[in-house]
């Protein structure tokens, strides 16, 4: 049931409105504001773009309250915004939904911040209803982040050592000092995140083919991180971060999805 109420509403939605950085037509509720603004509604795929300057203190918190009650209100919902989401949720010091409930009280409104703000692990993932691979396979249409992570976790238990394995073999190819040891760069707190990005992107390519290919564009667009990190509080190194998102979301695809890539999604 919950398969075919989707589709519906996907089929139903109309597309005015188009992104601030890409030009891709989404429907109005679609596109968020980010960055602050209204004036710069934007997808999920430029979310954290360093082309669009983050606008206010109240950025953060902003983003969070429309991701929501778009999440909440509309079944339509681009898959791709569990990516920005869990990576919000995931980067933030503990008890971020309670901050999160101040600022909204401040900004007027009343509303009490989903549960997912302070546990990333419930956050919902749309995935694709086609081309499963095995460790999606016994899921229905969308399945919690905890799941997904614990799924992944059971069946290619060598992922996050890969991407270990990657960042330090970048970390030598850079021509650093090599009488230092290589830092381990790989950020435990936001693996989660690259699994919600790379598994709702692959979701949002198919549901919306028209679109140019998200994680085509998506691996170059989180140069806006460092001001939406010290927003939430984050005490995480963003450089690390961005390396672990972007390192992570590549190792998953190329895992899962072996006969494709970021580069052709």
């Amino acid at each position: 049931m919950l398969t075919d109420a989707r589709a519906r509403a996907l089929a139903r939605a109309v597309n005015r409105a188009a992104c601030s950085v890409c030009g891709d037509a989404y429907p109005y509720g679609h596109l968020l504001a980010a960055a602050g603004t209204e004036e710069l509604p934007l997808c999920p795929v430029y979310a954290f773009d360093g082309d669009v300057f983050v606008t206010g203190s109240h950025a953060s918190a902003y983003l969070a309250y429309q991701l929501d009650q778009l999440a909440a209100t509309d079944l339509a919902i681009p898959a791709g915004w569990a990516g920005p989401a869990a990576l919000l949720a995931c980067a933030a010091p503990a008890g971020f939904g309670d901050r999160l409930h101040e600022r909204w009280r401040e900004a007027g409104t009343f509303l009490i911040p989903s549960q997912d703000w302070s546990q990333p692990e419930q956050i919902w993932v749309w995935l694709p209803p086609a081309d499963r691979p095995a460790p999606l396979d016994r899921f229905g249409p969308g399945a919690r982040l905890g799941a997904i992570v614990n799924a992944l976790d059971a069946q290619l238990p060598g992922l996050r050592q890969r991407v270990r394995d990657i960042e330090a073999e970048n970390w030598r190819e850079a021509g650093l000092d090599e009488n230092e040891p290589v830092p381990d760069r790989f950020v435990e707190q936001v693996w989660p995140a690259a699994v919600a990005y790379a598994i709702s992107f692959v979701t949002q390519a198919g549901e919306r083919p028209d679109h140019r290919p998200p994680l085509q564009h998506l691996l170059g667009s989180f140069d806006s991180l460092p001001e939406h990190l010290s927003l939430i509080g984050s005490r995480l190194d963003v450089d690390d971060v961005e390396s672990t998102l972007s390192v992570g979301i590549e190792v998953i695809i190329e895992a899962l999805w072996p006969h494709t890539g970021p580069a052709m999604l």
